[in-house]
């Protein structure tokens, strides 16, 4: 949960494509999600680039901020307690 954590601080991410949160840090353009099977090289790659192109990183994190503002991300954790207990409404 903490990709998720990051991007409400607007904080770039990059993560592993088989993490369960990757898909928020697509939704959100705010990092990259490294493809499966993992390759050194291609961490690497996205590292370099993030660290060397401020004006990426700065867009990033804009996104992930807008992203936080506009997703209902702080609800989850209740979200999913709702799902196991059976405490939907509808």
């Amino acid at each position: 949960m903490f990709l998720l954590e990051a991007i409400t601080a607007g904080l770039p991410v990059l993560t592993s494509a088989v993490c369960g949160y990757a898909h928020y840090v697509m939704d959100a353009n705010c990092g990259e999600a490294i493809a499966e099977p993992f390759r050194q090289e291609a961490l690497n790659e996205i590292l370099l680039k993030a660290l060397t192109q401020p004006s990426l990183r700065s867009a990033w994190a804009e996104n992930a901020r807008h992203y936080a503002d506009t997703q209902d991300l702080y609800s989850l954790p209740e979200k999913a307690a709702d799902i196991i207990t059976g405490d939907l409404d509808g």
